[in-house]
C-alpha cells in the first residue's frame, strides 16, 4: 500500500507543477518537506487527516493515492471519433 501511495503522491505532485517545498506550503506546514520526501520514498505512510490535506492542495481524491489502475489517459482525436459514426 505503502509503495502505491508513494508513487500516487510522487505523480500528482509533479502533475500540479510543486516542489516539495510548495507543497508544504499549500497543506499549511502540516508535515515537513522531510515527511514528504518519505512519503515519496516509500518510508512513511501519511496519516487520514494529511490524506485529506493532500488530496486537496493537489487537487485529487483522497482514493486517487491507491488507486490500482494504470496513471495514462487514453486521448481521443476529432478523426478518430468522427470515423465511429
Amino acid at each position: 500500500m505503502k509503495n502505491i501511495f508513494s508513487k500516487r503522491l510522487k505523480s500528482a505532485r509533479i502533475r500540479a507543477a510543486l516542489s516539495q517545498d510548495q507543497l508544504v506550503e499549500k497543506i499549511g506546514g502540516a508535515v515537513t518537506k522531510n515527511a514528504i520526501s518519505k512519503y515519496e520514498k516509500g518510508e512513511m505512510m501519511a496519516d487520514s487527516t494529511i490524506l485529506l490535506k493532500l488530496a486537496k492542495a493537489l487537487d485529487v481524491k483522497p482514493d486517487y493515492f491507491f488507486d490500482l489502475l494504470p496513471l495514462k489517459l487514453k486521448t481521443w482525436s476529432s478523426a478518430k471519433k468522427a470515423s465511429c459514426w
